[in-house]
C-alpha cells in the first residue's frame, strides 16, 4: 500500500465516519454500562451493529465502492476483519480493565483508536484495495 493523496483522503473520510459512528456507539456503551450491564456484554451487543452500519457507510463514502457484484464476498472479508478487531477489543478490555484495573471507560476509548488504525489498514489492503473497484 503506497501512501498517496487518495489514501490520505480515504483515511480522512474513514476517520470522520469512524468518529461519528464510534461516538454514537460509545454513547450507547456508556448508557448500557450505567445500567450495570457488564462492559464485555455491552461490547458483545454493540459491536455487530457497528460492523453492519460501518460496512455500508465505508463502502459508499470512504472507499467509493458502489458495485453490487461480489458484495457478499466483500462483506465477508469486512466482517472477518472486524471479528479480529472485536476480539482485540475484548482482549484489551480483559487485560487492562479486568486484570490491571484501569477504568473500563478509558480502556474502551483507547481501544476505539487502536482498532480503528488496524481496521483501516486491513480494509484498505484486503477489502477495498483500489478506489476504482467498480467490479467488486
Amino acid at each position: 500500500m503506497k501512501l498517496n493523496k487518495e489514501i490520505i483522503q480515504e483515511f480522512f473520510r474513514y476517520g470522520l465516519v469512524g468518529l461519528f459512528l464510534n461516538a454514537a456507539m460509545y454513547f450507547f456503551y456508556l448508557i448500557l454500562t450505567s445500567f450495570y450491564i457488564s462492559p464485555l456484554s455491552t461490547v458483545l451487543l454493540l459491536y455487530p451493529l457497528g460492523i453492519l452500519v460501518g460496512f455500508y457507510v465505508h463502502r459508499g463514502l470512504t472507499f467509493n465502492s458502489s458495485s453490487q457484484k461480489w458484495r457478499f464476498f466483500v462483506l465477508t472479508k469486512f466482517v472477518f476483519l472486524h471479528l479480529i478487531g472485536f476480539f482485540l477489543n475484548l482482549l484489551l478490555l480483559y487485560v487492562f480493565f479486568k486484570r490491571l484495573g484501569y477504568p473500563h471507560q478509558l480502556v474502551q476509548l483507547a481501544s476505539i483508536f487502536i482498532i480503528a488504525v488496524f481496521l483501516f489498514i486491513s480494509i484498505k489492503l484486503f477489502v477495498f484495495p483500489v478506489r476504482q473497484n467498480k467490479q467488486l
